[in-house]
């Protein structure tokens, strides 16, 4: 299927990114504005969150429960690290081009004790993401009895799917167990080739075909939320991701990890990329745009123009800015509605009597 742009299309998105952009302005001053209040917790004393202390404000619970220490990334890192090196050696049975370290580890948005590390594996055996798909299954599986064979004090078997093989990484007795997915991949987004080419080729194939470009778009899922525009994500912003994740496991709301950090990094885009930020104003700010969920329609213009490929998806949808046709969004009107009502719930917990989101946002 081949695109044919109208003039007609191209004034309409043109208008659609226009408005677009006029929003961001708008959202970015009323951040600026509410950023000397969103208003203050009333009842500071009493914990907004499972696991926080009588009185214990939220830059200090991040301090000591949420964000894994230094000595237990090192740990980790080392064994990721010596993984890579065994995968890559000439020894290996694989011919792999390189290995990209994604998930929480990589990006640095890790839960203490709740880590999970994407290594996404290039190899050089294909020219096509149907020739990858074929051999996938054998892929899998040998990779698999791979590592089960060079580290079977550390990795534990979970599960094989249509994308990855998957296991748990047990540091050391003391330590929870941390999800490692081993993805195989091709290299489509190599020196010389437009992503535009990309995405037209993926929207002449079959949606199961699509779901295989994912993990080979990764690199540029990874730059997105670890810089932008050369600019690397401050601190205090992967904390407030670290918080929400954290969030969503305790109590048991169905959002992934990588929907939280685009959401975060999508308003510290809006809010001038400043390096200080309040990590309260940031979490009021999110539970808002949650609460509100079922309107939510975002998609990053930097890579393509969402109108041109999925023009008529439908509400509620936070677009991958690598991958146009995939909602990282909860979809289900189950979800949605969970999503809605334990945000209201901590909405309530730590700023009684807030109003809902404002139709700005």
């Amino acid at each position: 299927m081949k695109i044919h742009t109208h003039a007609l299309l191209l004034l309409t998105t043109h208008l659609v990114f226009l408005s677009t952009l006029a929003d961001a302005k708008k959202r970015s001053n009323s951040i600026r504005s509410e950023s000397k209040g969103p208003p203050s917790r009333l009842d500071t004393d009493n914990p907004l969150l499972p696991g926080m202390t009588h009185g214990e404000t939220l830059t200090k619970f991040i301090d000591r429960k949420i964000r894994p220490t230094t000595k237990f990334n090192k740990r980790c890192a080392k064994i990721i690290d010596e993984l890579v090196r065994t995968l890559e050696a000439k020894s290996s049975p694989f011919n792999i081009k390189g290995i990209v370290k994604g998930g929480s580890l990589g990006k640095g948005t890790s839960v203490t004790d709740r880590s999970d590390i994407d290594l996404v594996i290039f190899f050089n055996d294909y020219n096509t993401v149907k020739g990858l798909m074929k051999y996938k299954d054998k892929l899998l599986q040998k990779l698999k009895t791979f590592v089960e064979d060079e580290w079977p004090e550390h990795f534990i078997y979970k599960q094989t799917t249509p994308l990855s093989v998957q296991f748990y990484l047990k540091i050391d007795e003391e330590d929870a167990e941390h999800e490692v997915d081993l993805l195989p991949a091709l290299d489509i987004t190599k020196k010389g080739r437009k992503l535009s080419e990309i995405y037209q080729e993926m929207l002449d194939q079959a949606p199961k075909v699509r779901d295989h470009y994912s993990s080979c778009l990764s690199p540029l899922q990874l730059k997105f939320v670890t810089h932008t525009d050369g600019m690397a994500t401050p601190g205090k912003v992967k904390d407030v991701m670290r918080l929400l994740k954290y969030w969503a496991k305790v109590e048991d709301v169905p959002l992934r990890s990588y929907f939280l950090e685009l959401l975060l990094v999508r308003q510290w885009r809006e809010d001038g990329k400043q390096e200080d930020i309040d990590t309260e104003a940031y979490l009021y700010q999110t539970l808002k745009q949650l609460a509100q969920l079922g309107k939510m329609a975002i998609a990053f213009s930097d890579n393509y123009n969402y109108m041109v490929y999925v023009p008529n998806i439908k509400t509620p949808f936070l677009l991958d800015p690598a991958n146009p046709f995939k909602n990282v969004a909860p979809s289900s009107k189950r979800d949605v509605d969970m999503v809605v009502r334990k945000s209201e719930i901590l909405l309530e917990r730590g700023w009684p009597g807030s109003p809902h989101l404002s139709d700005e946002l």
